[in-house]
């Protein structure tokens, strides 16, 4: 008799697809009265949290159900790739939540569980890794190597990054701290393509695959790299927004449902926002393989360079401008611990080239921003007023604007010979640029 009541319980008892679908239809009650769609759609944050809540609350009444169904994996526990890097529990813990995300989206209880049951099947999944960029606006998509591209910020898909960028209101924030990138936003990003191996899998098995982790982190530190090349092409300042992650199909992004992003650290933050003209695409992409292809010893002295030059940009004060520039001229011209003013000025002016009036300029130019430097160093202040370099008189903020324009010849110059010249050959031999 109770066997019989209870079959005719369970017959009675609506079906998962008819619980998704209620569950759907529900509404944020309280203060809000809204139905759910209408909740998550909302511009106003609190009402988003609030039916994140309710969702999270239906989602326990209806994990059962899907634990229940044999078209699932019962009691066993599957995590989904957010990146080839990091992962995360999708069932049991997500699973519901997601799926009545998706009826609210549908209208259709058993699309939602067609639409969960693909995405658990699947074992891998096209993506793009992204990093939005301040400081670089394009015209259009820029292939800068195989691999990699540029694209306006507009041609990014969908998706809660790059709405955070693009419907922020720039220059009204009301935070206690703001910074001169809170008046401009970023107008590209740099986007890799890569597919995830395995996308849904059993985390007491082997999960996010070794190798694949360590070629995601090389790809990032590629995006870095290419960042960090493009301040010369211009010159400009590129500062990473923040990096994520999405991928290529829709219904494999709703799973993940990760608004995760992850930030470059930023020691020094720009001290005015600037419009930069858009990147010069044949430029662009010459200097980035050339400096990508540089051998190791020389790429690290020129990411050096290429590190304080974006620094010395950023900076207010020319003191502190004249010793980034100094220390990037150092770490491709110098050889040695002395006479450091007298090498720069020489080996600068030899690779530079020119009739004898612009040599004359640029070695009076090199000793006048080392002079700025010692004076922060040496008595601690910085130089104020004008500087003489041949019969002009030159106010110094415009002698570094001027020495920031070499230092970016000379990286650029050292990255299209592929090489940095042997010091103590090239002071003997050479004497003109190759």
């Amino acid at each position: 008799m109770k066997t019989r009541r209870k079959a005719k319980q369970r017959r009675d008892a609506p079906s998962l697809a008819q619980q998704l679908e209620t569950a759907s239809k529900e509404t944020v009650k309280a203060v809000y009265d809204l139905d759910l769609k209408t909740a998550l759609d909302s511009d106003i944050c609190d009402v988003r949290i609030a039916a994140g809540m309710r969702i999270g609350d239906l989602a326990k009444d209806i994990l059962a159900s899907i634990k229940q169904d044999n078209r699932f994996p019962g009691e066993r526990t599957l995590h989904i790739a957010y990146d080839s890097a990091s992962s995360g529990c999708l069932y049991p813990m997500q699973v519901a939540e997601r799926m009545i995300q998706r009826a609210i989206r549908s209208g259709s209880g058993e699309e939602a569980i067609d639409w969960m049951l693909k995405v658990l099947g699947t074992k891998e999944a096209a993506g793009k890794m992204i990093e939005a960029l301040w400081g670089v606006p394009v015209d259009q998509e820029i292939a800068l190597t195989k691999s990699v591209k540029i694209v306006p910020i507009t041609d990014l898909p969908d998706g809660p990054q790059k709405r955070m960028l693009t419907e922020y209101k720039f220059g009204a924030s009301d935070s206690v701290l703001m910074t001169s990138l809170d008046f401009v936003q970023p107008k590209s990003a740099l986007v890799l393509e890569r597919t995830v191996s395995p996308l849904v899998f059993d985390p007491t098995g082997n999960g996010n695959d070794q190798d694949e982790m360590k070629a995601y982190v090389a790809d990032e530190a590629l995006l870095g790299e290419i960042t960090l090349a493009l301040t010369v092409v211009g010159p400009r300042v590129p500062i990473s927004a923040y990096i994520w992650f999405a991928y290529s199909d829709p219904d494999i992004q709703l799973a993940v449902s990760m608004n995760a992003r992850r930030m470059r650290a930023l020691e020094i933050l720009p001290h005015r926002s600037e419009e930069y003209p858009p990147l010069d695409p044949t430029e662009a992409v010459e200097i980035v393989n050339a400096y990508l292809n540089l051998d190791d010893p020389t790429k690290g002295k020129v990411r050096l360079a290429l590190q304080r030059l974006n620094q010395a940009q950023r900076r207010r004060s020319v003191g502190d401008r004249a010793l980034e520039l100094a220390i990037a001229f150092e770490a491709l011209l110098g050889q040695g611990t002395t006479e450091m003013t007298h090498k720069i000025t020489v080996r600068s002016t030899r690779l530079f080239g020119g009739d004898a009036e612009e040599r004359k300029r640029n070695v009076a130019l090199m000793k006048e921003m080392y002079q700025i430097r010692s004076t922060l160093v040496h008595e601690g202040k910085d130089a104020t007023g004008t500087k003489k370099i041949l019969n002009a008189k030159i106010p110094v903020d415009a002698i570094i604007d001027e020495a920031v324009l070499k230092c970016v010849e000379l990286i650029k110059t050292i990255i299209r010979r592929g090489s940095i010249p042997e010091w103590s050959e090239w002071d003997v031999l050479e004497h003109s640029p190759e």
